[in-house]
């Protein structure tokens, strides 16, 4: 599997990281520090489609673009 870049620093870092998908433990409480302090939000609701493209990324493959029922119009 391809390696992913930190959401933090944007470091390279492999799947099987031990703070994947951070590169550092630093890097997972400085982005923990962002939600805690609401800095980062949710916009909204997950939905199918929200869940097929995590699960596409961490699997390395393109995401489908037509999930049933998501409520999404294109």
């Amino acid at each position: 599997m391809a390696d992913l870049t930190c959401p933090t620093c944007d470091a390279r870092v492999p799947t099987d990281a031990a703070a994947f998908p951070f590169c550092s433990r630093r890097c997972r409480l400085l982005d923990l520090e962002k939600w805690v302090s609401g800095q980062y939000v949710v916009s909204r609701p997950m939905d199918a489609r929200d869940v097929e493209e995590l699960e596409a990324t961490l699997e390395g493959r393109a995401p489908s673009r037509e999930v049933e029922g998501d409520g999404h119009d294109e």
